[in-house]
C-alpha cells in the first residue's frame, strides 16, 4: 500500500493495528482472570453440576460507542450569503472525513473492519440489529454544533426559527 499517496490509509493501518493490539491484550488479560477465578473456584467449592450456557459473542462484550464531538472552529464562518456557501459546505465535508465521523448518511450505522462506516438498511428486528445503530440524534448534536459557526444572518436564522423547526440534518 502506497502510504504517501494516501495519507488515510496510515490512518486506518494505524488504528487497525492498535485495535488488534487492544484486543490481544484484553484477551491475555481475560484468559489470566478467568484461570484465576476458576482455580480458586474449584478449591473453595464442592464439586457440583451445572448446566453448559450458551456463549456471548465477543461483539456484543465490546459495544461501541460513536465517536466524541469535538469543536467545530476549524469550520468555516457562514454568514447566511449564497457566495459563502461553497466554503462553509467544502470545511464541514472536510471536517467529517478528517474525524471520519459517521455522517454522510442518515439511518443505520456501525464500524466496518478498517475502522470507518458500513451504513446499512434497517433491520427486519432488534436481533437482526446486532451492532448497528441510529445516527440520527448524533447527527442532530452535529448539527447544532455548526450552528456555532453561523454569523449574520445565518445566525439570526438559527435564533429566531432554526433551532426550533427541528434539526433534520
Amino acid at each position: 500500500m502506497n502510504f504517501v499517496a494516501d495519507p488515510e490509509a496510515i490512518i486506518r493501518q494505524l488504528r487497525k493495528d492498535n485495535r488488534q493490539e487492544e484486543q490481544r491484550s484484553r484477551g491475555t488479560q481475560n484468559a489470566l482472570n478467568t484461570t484465576s477465578s476458576t482455580l480458586s473456584a474449584l478449591s473453595a467449592t464442592p464439586l457440583t453440576l451445572s448446566p453448559i450456557l450458551p456463549t456471548v459473542p465477543e461483539e456484543m462484550n465490546n459495544p461501541w460507542e460513536f465517536p466524541a464531538l469535538k469543536k467545530v472552529e476549524t469550520i468555516k464562518e457562514f454568514n447566511g450569503n449564497a457566495d459563502s456557501l461553497d466554503d462553509f459546505m467544502t470545511s464541514v465535508n472536510a471536517y467529517i472525513f478528517f474525524r471520519d465521523l459517521p455522517l454522510k448518511q442518515g439511518g443505520w450505522v456501525q464500524p466496518d473492519d478498517e475502522d470507518g462506516w458500513e451504513y446499512c438498511p434497517p433491520p427486519v428486528n432488534d436481533a437482526a440489529a446486532g451492532r448497528m445503530r441510529k445516527n440520527y440524534k448524533y447527527g442532530k448534536k452535529f448539527c447544532v454544533m455548526l450552528a456555532e459557526r453561523f454569523t449574520d444572518a445565518a445566525r439570526e436564522w438559527w435564533i429566531t426559527s432554526g433551532k426550533n423547526s427541528g434539526v433534520n440534518c
